[in-house]
């Protein structure tokens, strides 16, 4: 009889014991994948390897995990919108490596969609919602990183510090006055690719700055960079453009797209441009659109280098909309090598630019024939006439 009670209870147990460790959820200290989500909890249970919180994943990375070369983390975030905590110290916020204890980095984050998981800066003043120091090997994929404070406070969305390496796939950074920014530049410069992404900056305070490189190399590949400067803003723009490089900076744009929109009817300093290079930044274009509009009779310019800035921008197309000056090429102590040919027209089109960077055919002539022109600032009406050799 003994032996039959015995027999009957050890399922029982069994069941509880499983109940009771299913209920009791770890994180494991060496976990090749952990999550982020806005609930750890299925079907009453909570789920192993899981946090519900910006703040207590970063502790956990920083404290305990410390992924590196050897040992690296998956961090897979679910659907919803995910802030950090600010009021809890200012490394809460961060991810900040530490090379000496063993965290070097190698740490991917991948969202469930650029429209579903949200890296958000709510609530974060001027601090922006991601800041990653001294790390390498970082990537980010089907997410979004946004700093909704937009025309109030917010600064920011992502700032990187102390060199390494980043990949970005599939993501939507909103950014105010500066989406992305380097600080404290590494002992070697960092390195950045970028594909399928969208990067959008919003003016803030003095600035407008989508993407701004000071430290570090960084590639675009099918993506878009833009500056907005909407028509509620009023005052003078300090420092502008949607990818600028100085000092150490580097980018390069391929197969993507670069736009600039002016829409503010108030008056403003002309140091926005799609692309701005200075003190020594430079910046190449291939393949990729050119975007510059203003629905007011705002000053724009496509590409402005000075200082010992440089811009390479080969096979581009440029779309340029103003009622004010319509300036592709401003060059003020750089170097700009972005030849072009405007598509043929009765007339040149109403450009500033340098001698002997664009060209266009124009079809309304003296003799009947089309004529090939050379932008010649050197002539009244800036265009050099090849057929009669003379200015047009």
């Amino acid at each position: 009889m003994l032996k039959i009670k015995i027999n009957i209870l050890m399922p029982m147990i069994a069941l509880i014991l499983f109940n009771i460790s299913s209920a009791m959820a770890v994180v494991e200290p060496d976990a090749d994948i952990v999550n982020l989500k806005t609930s750890c909890m299925i079907n009453g249970d909570e789920i192993d390897n899981c946090f519900t919180d910006w703040r207590s994943l970063n502790i956990w990375i920083r404290g305990t995990r410390k992924p590196n070369v050897t040992s690296p983390l998956k961090v897979s975030i679910g659907t919803g919108e995910f802030a950090p905590d600010y009021e809890s110290g200012i490394n809460h916020h961060r991810l900040m490596c530490n090379p000496s204890d063993g965290f070097t980095g190698y740490i991917s984050y991948v969202g469930a969609g650029i429209e579903h998981t949200i890296l958000s800066g709510a609530g974060s003043g001027n601090t922006s919602p991601l800041v990653v120091d001294s790390c390498t090997n970082i990537s980010f994929s089907h997410l979004q990183i946004s700093n909704p404070n937009l025309g109030i406070n917010g600064y920011g969305a992502i700032e990187w510090k102390g060199g390494g390496k980043s990949h970005w796939n599939s993501v939507k950074v909103i950014g105010n006055g500066r989406a992305w920014y380097e600080t404290n530049c590494g002992s070697t410069p960092g390195e950045h690719i970028w594909a399928d992404s969208q990067i959008i900056g919003h003016v803030a305070f003095t600035v407008a700055v989508t993407y701004l490189a000071t430290c570090d190399d960084s590639k675009f590949y099918a993506s878009s960079i833009s500056i907005n400067i909407p028509n509620t803003y009023a005052g003078g723009i300090y420092e502008g453009g949607a990818v600028v490089a100085e000092d150490e900076g580097v980018i390069h744009v391929y197969g993507s797209n670069i736009v600039a929109n002016i829409d503010t009817g108030e008056s403003y300093s002309t140091n926005v441009a799609a692309a701005s290079a200075h003190d020594g930044g430079k910046i190449h274009i291939h393949g990729t659109g050119i975007d510059v509009v203003s629905n007011y009779s705002q000053d724009v310019v496509a590409l402005s280098a000075r200082d010992g800035g440089m811009i390479h921008a080969n096979s581009s197309a440029y779309f340029m909309r103003s009622s004010g000056t319509i300036t592709r090429i401003k060059n003020n102590g750089g170097v700009i090598m972005a030849p072009y040919q405007w598509q043929s027209s009765p007339t040149p089109p109403s450009i500033v630019s340098v001698k002997g960077a664009d060209q266009v055919v124009v079809t309304e002539t003296s003799d009947g024939y089309p004529h090939q022109l050379i932008y010649d600032n050197s002539c009244v009406n800036n265009w050099y006439d090849t057929t009669v050799r003379d200015c047009y």
